[in-house]
């Protein structure tokens, strides 16, 4: 019982560290779109904004960040949209836009 609570105390910290790698600004391309993610975390809780760049629309929020296993998904409820995705290799984001009966391919890059 003692090495499962001193495991489970040591998982904590370490997806802390995980989600807070997540931390910082990204870029991607949605078809011929331009948006940037930027990701935050108070408190080890991811939150973010994403701004859409050809329509200067900046600072939209983004709300119930998840992030386990490597998989991250978050909402932008002001546009009815979803993203869901995976971290991969080299500060990637790679996943798919889902808005209403569409989906596309989004992939983040990270630049900051």
């Amino acid at each position: 019982m003692k090495k499962l609570l001193l495991l489970l105390i040591c998982l904590i910290p370490i997806k802390a560290l995980a989600q807070q790698s997540l931390v910082g600004d990204y870029k991607g391309n949605l078809g011929p779109l331009h948006v940037i993610l930027h990701i935050t975390s108070t408190d080890n809780k991811l939150s973010g904004t994403i701004d859409g760049i050809e329509s200067k629309v900046i600072g939209i929020n983004c709300s119930n960040f998840r992030y386990e296993n490597s998989v991250l998904s978050f909402s932008v409820l002001a546009l009815r949209a979803t993203w869901r995705g995976i971290t991969v290799p080299d500060n990637l984001l790679a996943g798919t836009w889902h808005q209403g009966s569409d989906s596309q391919p989004l992939n983040f890059r990270r630049i900051k």
